[in-house]
């Protein structure tokens, strides 16, 4: 697998949805400011990272945070332990998570991750029918998420699988896959996502 440039052009999302998609092995190699960085996977999944002073989730979450910095994946490259238990898809959404917590907290704008407010209209959205029935629910998002989506929707289908079944999983995963969205699928839907998942659970509740 060749896969080489800079994470200014080509950023850490995109480059671990792509890894996972194809479910290589390897190590993805960054030379960024701060040092050597790398990630390695196992079948598409973030197995270790290193980044100078952290390791495991802590360097990742780190690695997100960096502008710039050369990187290439190597193939033939091989874990030296295991520090990640996190699919690519929790990965990913607990680092924009921290990441748009840091970006607020530092200029009180949620740094862009509302998705710029696009609407989608009533063609896929639909009005969500109060239900009460957890799975009921569920079925809702997923027949929402595979509509928009296709094929892209796979890894927001297995986090709705993993969800819980109380108001507070379910709202919590609205707010993950819209951040999701807004990072790997289309941030012009991702604040439309949200808020027509927000509606389905809240609406269960009336």
């Amino acid at each position: 697998m060749e896969l080489r440039g800079n994470l200014k052009d080509f950023g850490l999302a995109d480059i671990i949805q792509l890894v996972g998609f194809g479910r290589k092995s390897g190590a993805l190699r960054v030379d960024c400011e701060a040092g050597g960085a790398a990630l390695f996977f196992e079948d598409g999944n973030v197995v270790h990272a290193e980044y100078p002073g952290a390791e495991g989730t802590a360097a990742v979450f780190t690695l997100f945070r960096v502008p710039a910095g050369e990187f290439q994946f190597q193939s033939d490259s091989t874990a030296p332990r295991h520090t990640i238990a996190m699919d690519p898809t929790n990965l990913v959404m607990e680092a924009a998570r921290l990441l748009d917590e840091s970006r607020r907290d530092g200029d009180g704008n949620g740094g862009g991750w509302d998705g710029g407010g696009a609407e989608l209209g009533d063609d896929w959205l639909g009005t969500p029918e109060p239900i009460r029935d957890p799975a009921e629910i569920k079925k809702q998002i997923r027949d929402l998420l595979q509509k928009r989506f296709g094929r892209g929707a796979k890894r927001l289908l297995q986090a709705v699988d993993q969800c819980g079944d109380s108001d507070e999983d379910l709202l919590g995963l609205a707010e993950r896959v819209e951040k999701y969205v807004h990072v790997f699928l289309d941030n012009s839907a991702s604040r439309s996502v949200g808020e027509a998942i927000r509606a389905m659970v809240t609406g269960s509740a009336s």
